[in-house]
């Protein structure tokens, strides 16, 4: 949960054992619980009925008193969740990218079997990168290697069936690395997802979304993660932020207990 490399450029990613990031989550939850929190998961008609409500410092749903309401969308989803009155207050900004991501796990071997690799537009790929510099092959079985295609969400691989974008892309990957051979394989799976992160354009600091847009609503996604590039570390300083701002706005004596 550190960032990605130290000033001498020494590799200081690392990884979760016994389950990666549900081992994460699951002790969060326990946590949450263990200090009086609630989790309803599934709950489509209380999230949207809680976004509705944001607009008030103080709401009461479904037996409960909401002072805050916090969504971790990225703003075009989040835009789809909120009445129309707060939908204004959300930018509708299409600089964001996607990415298709088969990811192919080759034999073990006792060294990487793929140094990264990035290309330009004469391939149809973005990059190939072996995560298997982080996580030990023999905990896994294998090595774990992603093929990526970064895409506009409007691209047609969104579309096409996955057994058709798997065998391109490590075609792909075999013309880059014809050592690769088939039986290396040993299993393979299409990841796709319109809307991931964003891309920021120049003066992107001028241009992230207003945490805050309307009283008793906060917005906090991979958005507001900027100039860093998204990563664990990234992602727990937006968090320390817009738990900051959410204290803020409670009344002193609620803010102490919270």
């Amino acid at each position: 949960m550190s960032r990605t490399r130290d000033a001498s450029g020494r590799e200081l990613m690392g990884w979760l054992e016994g389950g990666g990031y549900q081992t994460l989550i699951d002790t969060l939850e326990g946590r949450i619980r263990q200090l009086g929190g609630e989790l309803r998961t599934a709950s489509r008609s209380i999230r949207s009925r809680r976004l509705t409500a944001a607009r008030r410092a103080s709401s009461s749903t479904a037996g409960f008193v909401l002072r805050a309401v916090l969504c971790t969308l990225a703003p075009p989803q989040a835009r789809r969740l909120l009445p129309e009155r707060l939908a204004a207050n959300v930018p509708a900004d299409g600089s964001r990218i996607s990415r298709d991501l088969p990811g192919a796990a080759p034999a073990p071997q006792p060294q990487p079997v793929l140094p990264p690799q990035h290309h330009g537009p004469a391939r149809p790929l973005t990059t190939v990168v072996e995560t298997t510099h982080v996580v030990d092959p023999e905990f896994v079985g294998g090595h774990l290697v992603y093929a990526a295609k970064y895409a506009d969400p409007m691209h047609t691989d969104f579309d096409r069936p996955a057994e058709e974008i798997e065998q391109e892309y490590l075609a792909h990957v075999r013309q880059i690395f014809p050592s690769l051979g088939p039986s290396d394989v040993l299993g393979a799976v299409v990841q796709r997802a319109r809307i991931t992160e964003p891309v920021h354009l120049l003066g992107g600091a001028k241009n992230l979304p207003d945490m805050f847009p309307v009283p008793g609503l906060a917005l906090a996604s991979t958005t507001h993660v900027y100039p860093e590039i998204v990563s664990g570390q990234a992602v727990i300083g937006v968090a320390d932020r817009v738990v900051k701002g959410l204290l803020e706005q409670l009344p002193f004596s609620e803010r102490a207990a919270a």
